[in-house]
């Protein structure tokens, strides 16, 4: 071979198969294995379990973390979620949790259950409450 691929040496050694068959073989167990995925991921842990810890960053002079906020205090039993304002100067605890998030923007919910979510504006933590 002189630099170009023979195709029809890739057609032997497929066994007779052409190789865009093989292409759309291959982008279908893809897609299949991608649903299977989805599929059987389990859900985040609920605000309302026992094992689940949450922290709520969140600002007084911000209108999406007011509206926000009356979901998490009527969604989460009052120990598991720890309120985290922004205004101020964080706490020891608060103060990790938003260097670890790396917290870029308010309101912002952390939820610790099996793995961490952290979730980011109105819609989301909204999303998540009601879901």
């Amino acid at each position: 071979m002189d630099g170009k691929l023979d195709l029809t040496y890739l057609y032997e050694k497929l066994g007779g198969v052409s190789l865009r068959k093989w292409v759309i073989l291959a982008v279908f167990l893809v897609v299949v294995a991608c649903a299977y995925y989805i599929g059987n991921t389990k859900p985040a842990a609920k605000m309302n379990n026992v094992s689940v810890k949450a922290y709520f960053f969140y600002s007084e002079y911000c209108p999406h973390c007011k509206s926000v906020k009356s979901l998490v205090d009527s969604a989460a039993r009052k120990p598991n979620v720890t309120y985290c304002c922004v205004d101020d100067i964080l706490s020891g605890e608060c103060y990790r949790i938003a260097r670890e998030s790396r917290l870029y923007g308010v309101p912002t919910l952390i939820v610790y259950g099996k793995e961490r979510v952290v979730l980011v504006g109105e819609k989301e933590i909204r999303d998540f409450l009601k879901g």
